[in-house]
Formats: C-alpha cells, structure tokens, sequence
C-alpha cells in the first residue's frame, strides 16, 4: 500500500476518516504506525495529500486518521492517461487483475465486452457489482500511489465499442503480427490510443474482421502465448516506454 485511499463512507467529519478493517490492519500491522505519524493518502478522484494518525483501536483493529491535502492537491498525470482498453469479458480473477493493473498505472477508462467465444457466465459474477469493482480500483490505486479511478463500463456486445471511440491509433492485440515496436513510425503517441483485448480462447475471424473495419492494427507484444492480464502488462509497460522515448 503506498498510498492510503480514502472514501467518503469512511469520513466521521470535518478532515477525519475512520478506516475500514482492512486498511486498519495494515497500517497497524504491516506499517506498525503510531498515533501522530503521516503517512500517504489521497480522497478518491479528488486529492493527495497525507493522513495524520489519530487515533489507534487495537482492540478492534480500526484506525482513525486526519487527511491534510498536499498542496493543491493535484495527482500527477499518467503517462497512459490517453489510453483506454477493451476487454472480451474474461474469467473474474482475470479482471479483478486487469483492473488492479489499469488502476495502478492510471488508465483512465475500462470497456469489457463478450466477444464472440467469450464466457457469458463469467457476468454473472458477483465481481461486478459497484462495490466489488471499486474494491479492485482501489487496490490498484494503493499500490500505484493514485487517486483517480478508471471507469469501468460493461457493453452489451462488441457493436457497441464503436460508441465509445476517438480520433488515434487504434491497436488489436493479436499472435504471430507485427510488433508495436515496427509499428511506432506511424503511431502518433499523443493522440488517444485505444487497445483490443479478444478473450483467453481468442478472437474469431469475424471478431478481427469487425475491429479491422473500425481501423485496429493487429500487434504482437511477445512471442510467447500470455495471459489476458500479462497481455496487458506487456502491452502497458511497451507503450509507456515508447511514448516516453518520442517525447
């Protein structure tokens, strides 16, 4: 965790936020604060800043604290804040990382889509509930020391996508393609970048077919075979250094 992320159901008045039991055991058993110590905190898609420990429940392993806004409170933009994916609808620990990643490296918003040979029983899971994706947000945002948190929208179908595009590269990932690297002279990296992710089973020809129409280029990130989320991993960390080396 090296940011506490503060919610408002937390908030018990003014500045002070009284922090549900897994935050609590953390910064009491794995921080090991003490009464008076600051540590690193942000208000959800509001601020940074720090949060001052006021008080410590052992008994009940709750912690009390007093945030204090740093500055002008502004989190510092992502380098993937033009980014956004979407995502065949994958099996629910698939996402919850997919999430967690997105979060963590500031991706602004998240699309999941049933593609073609996608497992429409994975949305009956009780994972996509409001509560239950902000939990995953939120862990995301912990460990990447943000506060904003990325949209997340479920499509009826892949017709849908089609809505939410803008003007930039266009990227489906793919096997056995081109590199992203071989395709850098003609991406523009300040533009909005949008990327396609087909389910762990692959996407069918009519489902390449159909993002080919939209205009997405098909990209390799590895010669391996991956994981929907290590997939996206690599895909992340492959355009944040390329957009890092043509600034």
């Amino acid at each position: 965790m090296n940011r506490i992320i503060l919610e408002e159901k937390e908030n018990v008045g003014d500045f002070y936020y009284l922090l549900d039991l897994r935050k609590s055991n953390h910064i009491i058993k794995v921080l090991k604060a003490k009464v008076g110590d600051s540590l690193k905190a942000g208000l959800l898609n509001t601020s940074i800043g720090f949060a001052i420990v006021q008080e410590i429940d052992l008994e009940n392993h709750l912690v009390k604290v007093q945030y204090q806004p740093q500055n002008d409170g502004l989190e510092t933009p992502a380098v993937l804040s033009n980014l956004r994916v979407f995502s065949a609808i994958q099996r629910p620990q698939t996402v919850k990382k997919m999430i967690q990643l997105s979060a963590n490296c500031g991706v602004p918003e998240i699309f999941f889509f049933p593609a073609e040979k996608s497992e429409f029983s994975y949305l009956n899971s009780s994972l996509w509930s409001d509560r239950n994706l902000l939990d995953e947000i939120i862990l995301g945002l912990e460990q990447g020391g943000r506060v904003i948190a990325p949209k997340i929208q479920v499509l009826k179908n892949k017709y849908r996508i089609k809505d939410h595009l803008t003007e930039g590269s266009r990227l489906l990932l793919d096997f056995n393609c081109k590199y992203l690297t071989e395709l850098q002279p003609g991406l523009n990296f300040t533009d909005s970048i949008q990327i396609v992710l087909g389910p762990e089973s692959g996407l069918t020809s009519q489902d390449i077919e159909y993002f080919s129409k939209l205009g997405f280029q098909t990209i390799s990130v590895s010669e391996n075979i991956l994981r929907s989320e290590v997939a996206l991993s690599f895909l992340l960390a492959q355009i944040e250094l390329l957009k890092r080396s043509s600034a």
